[in-house]
């Protein structure tokens, strides 16, 4: 369910049924009804402004993992750009730590089918503390950076 979504009701106020698959609701305060099941047809509503919490056209770097790694002594990560399929762009881990700041090595970007893949990311790392990682994505027309975790180093 949809953050800030309690349940689904239909249009005559009755509670829709039971379903497994993702909420959809029109911007309009039209219809609204779960994927898969049409909302009964309105005049008044507007089937071409599907919302959800980002924009649909909103590309992001997605960190799918972040972990410090005892056997490589890196910290290593892996990464998505969602919302975006091309060709030709690199991601780089960086690792920021009491001021200072350590980039690993551009590794290229793989399109797929609905996103661009980092693939698996590592920073060697010597000195111990909590690091804050990011992942950047640039390409020759878009530049992303995901949000930051933090990793311990012991």
């Amino acid at each position: 369910m949809l953050a800030g979504c309690s349940s689904l009701t239909d249009v005559g106020g009755s509670p829709a049924p039971a379903a497994t698959s993702v909420p959809v609701m029109t911007s309009d305060a039209g219809p609204s009804t779960t994927a898969g099941t049409p909302a009964p047809s309105s005049p008044a509503a507007d089937t071409d402004s599907i919302q959800s919490n980002e924009p649909v056209d909103a590309a992001s770097v997605q960190l799918t993992f972040v972990e410090w790694s005892v056997d490589e002594g890196a910290i290593e990560a892996a990464a998505f750009v969602n919302g975006l399929v091309e060709s030709g762009g690199t991601c780089v881990l960086v690792a920021s730590a009491g001021g200072g700041e350590l980039t690993g090595d551009p590794q290229p970007a793989e399109a797929g089918p609905s996103t661009t893949d980092c693939g698996s990311l590592s920073l060697p790392i010597q000195e111990g503390g909590t690091w804050q990682v990011r992942v950047t994505y640039a390409s020759a027309t878009t530049t992303l950076t995901s949000s930051t975790a933090e990793v311990v180093v012991p």
